[in-house]
């Protein structure tokens, strides 16, 4: 939740609130001494919404990274004055991959939406 609220502040550039946390999926475990590292890349915005991939690795001393977990996490923009409303810059897509996640962000986008709707 952390790495996931740094990274969309860094993005938006203002605070954040988490909203949900989406498609939390557990691969493997990590063990006691383990070096794990987190990496978080922002996929996809809406109008007040930030999307950002969570993904933990367990590093070998070598320097190889597992995958052992990736979640969605749904951080909500704060305004940066009171009463102003939230301006999200939108997602600059340059790879093949950031255009991949961003349309699957926009799928996951209307599911919750979706669940929300049904109360869900």
């Amino acid at each position: 939740d952390e790495v996931a609220a740094l990274a969309a502040m860094q993005y938006y550039e203002g605070n954040v609130v988490t909203g949900t946390v989406d498609s939390l999926t557990f691969i493997k475990g990590a063990h006691q001494g383990d070096m794990v590292r987190l990496c978080a890349q922002v996929t996809y915005t809406g109008r007040k919404t930030i999307e950002v991939r969570v993904e933990v690795h367990v590093q070998s001393l070598d320097g190889d990274l597992n995958l052992i977990n990736r979640a969605y996490f749904v951080m909500v923009a704060l305004p940066k004055k009171e009463g102003e409303p939230v301006q999200l810059p939108p997602l600059i897509l340059e790879t093949e991959e950031e255009k991949t996640e961003w349309e699957n962000g926009n799928l996951r986008d209307i599911l919750r939406k979706e669940r929300r709707a049904d109360h869900f």
